[in-house]
């Protein structure tokens, strides 16, 4: 047996860093002495701080590392655990994936400025260092200055598109799986469909598309584009969400996407209307079987074989 201190020294830890597992159930002494109060730890036990060093590393807490190590866990609820962190560290690698690209766009623009020239930091435009795309999540209004986007556009009589993109069946998938792999679901298909927006800046000023999930299962996407590539970029983003496997969330079926897409040639009155004309359109899409991207068309609730116009508050699933 060792002593705490000979213990701690084998497994290059520190001794209060072994007392603060001790007082926190991670790790238990195989013997105290009764007399001295000195605490021993067979070699054995080295095994123990090697796997709370990797679930440390892995993103646990220590609190969560002993609920692991003291419960018989399921391997589903394991599965569910790991998945969680996984989505958390993807998040944290995209945020710091777009950090690296903004720090490379602007030490790019800076090289390119003439020797010995100053340089006033405010004049540097935010969308050279963000490539162009500007993205929001987890339920903000649908703002991001849209409306003068689309008047800038009606003005200068040029074409935009707009997607509302809704997960089909997301209610049945929360329901079988729970809400942390619903989470993880909503998290994977808003980045693929970051990876697939996209970037630099539009021909009306400001940036070329805008994502934003604005519900529990509703994304909203702008795009500086027209008809034909808008319904090219919404059939890219369909298509890799359905090619994704979900299997490691332990979700057996397919996940797909139901698409409705819109764009200035609709005539839309305003911004408001250019969405609700979107929401016809996936509207129209879920009705004739989901997993497909659906252009808005002028008849849409004339023709008696189509469905009418949703209205504000209406579950579409």
């Amino acid at each position: 047996m060792l002593r705490i201190g000979e213990f701690a020294a084998r497994n290059n830890i520190t001794v209060r860093a072994i007392r603060h597992y001790e007082e926190i159930g991670l790790l238990k002494p195989a013997k105290t002495d009764r007399f001295t109060g000195y605490r021993y730890y067979n070699e054995c036990q080295s095994g123990e701080i090697r796997i709370i060093g990797v679930l440390k590393e892995l993103g646990f807490s220590l609190s969560e590392i002993a609920d692991l190590m003291h419960l018989s866990v399921s391997r589903n609820d394991l599965i569910l655990r790991l998945n969680e962190k996984y989505t958390q560290s993807r998040i944290e690698l995209g945020i710091a994936q777009n950090r690296s690209m903004g720090i490379e766009n602007l030490m790019e623009l800076v090289e390119g400025l003439p020797d010995g020239r100053k340089i006033n930091i405010k004049e540097i435009d935010e969308m050279v260092v963000f490539n162009g795309k500007k993205v929001f999540d987890h339920g903000r209004s649908f703002d991001w200055g849209f409306d003068d986007i689309f008047k800038q556009a009606k003005e200068d009589g040029r074409n935009i598109s707009m997607m509302v993109m809704d997960i089909d069946r997301f209610k049945a998938v929360n329901d079988a799986y729970g809400r942390k792999v619903g989470d993880a679901i909503l998290d994977a298909i808003f980045r693929i469909t970051v990876d697939e927006l996209p970037g630099g800046t539009g021909r009306i000023g400001g940036y070329k598309s805008n994502l934003e999930r604005v519900g529990g299962d509703e994304f909203i996407i702008r795009v500086d584009i027209g008809k034909e590539e808008s319904l090219e970029l919404a059939e890219k983003i369909r298509s890799a969400v359905e090619e994704t496997d979900f299997g490691y969330l332990g979700v057996k079926k397919k996940v797909t996407v139901t698409i409705g897409v819109v764009n200035m040639d609709s005539n839309p009155a305003d911004s408001h209307e250019f969405k609700h004309l979107a929401e016809s359109a996936l509207y129209l899409a879920k009705h004739n079987g989901r997993n497909r991207v659906q252009p808005y068309c002028g008849d849409i609730g004339e023709n008696p074989d189509n469905p009418p116009k949703p209205q504000p508050g209406d579950a579409i699933g």
